[in-house]
């Protein structure tokens, strides 16, 4: 037998084709967070190639999942917003309440994640607060449902968690967090 590792040259996050020129919504929160915690958001740290991909596999699994066990899901493509920038929620649901719904493919611990109803998410989840928030703001809903998937569970037991969270803004919660967003994109000049 002869194994020889295969040095490949597949680009495994290309970017979005369909994603427009400009300002875009993941600009602004992924620059405030950089601003706010740099030592979590480092500026100069490159996506990785490989969780994205693993990330956008995830979401397109799941879409056709929900469709299939009757769930009125659509992806919505990229929007724009009245403010500048645009935006891409991963997906509209329409059963029941209009709502948000945000992927996400996470290396983070659940242990902090909520498995009973709270009024609040530990902060190391405040990135995906914020972008859900600020796409909630944008289509005027106060709903979102977050999907997280995350891969090595609570690291204390064996084993990946699926944990899916609805969530219900206030009027001024989903305020506060585009005015906190807003400001910080024209401190910054990216609006």
């Amino acid at each position: 037998m002869k194994i020889t590792p295969v040095r490949h040259t597949i680009d495994l996050a290309p970017g979005d084709p369909s994603r427009s020129q400009g300002r875009h919504a993941s600009d602004i929160y992924t620059s405030y967070y950089q601003t706010v915690d740099p030592k979590r958001y480092p500026k100069d740290s490159p996506p990785d190639p490989v969780r994205m991909a693993l990330g956008l596999a995830w979401e397109q699994y799941l879409e056709r999942l929900l469709l299939k066990q009757g769930v009125n899901a659509e992806r919505p493509g990229e929007l724009q917003s009245p403010h500048g920038f645009s935006y891409s929620p991963d997906l509209f649901l329409f059963n029941g309440a209009f709502r948000v719904g945000e992927i996400k493919v996470t290396w983070m611990s659940s242990r902090e994640w909520p498995r009973v109803r709270t009024n609040a998410l530990s902060p190391q989840f405040d990135k995906w607060l914020a972008q859900v928030m600020l796409y909630a703001h944008e289509v005027e809903t106060p709903h979102a449902t977050l999907y997280p998937y995350f891969v090595n569970g609570n690291y204390r037991h064996g084993g990946p968690e699926f944990l899916p969270l609805n969530l219900e803004f206030s009027v001024a919660d989903l305020r506060d967090n585009f005015s906190k967003l807003r400001q910080h994109a024209r401190n910054e000049g990216l609006l």
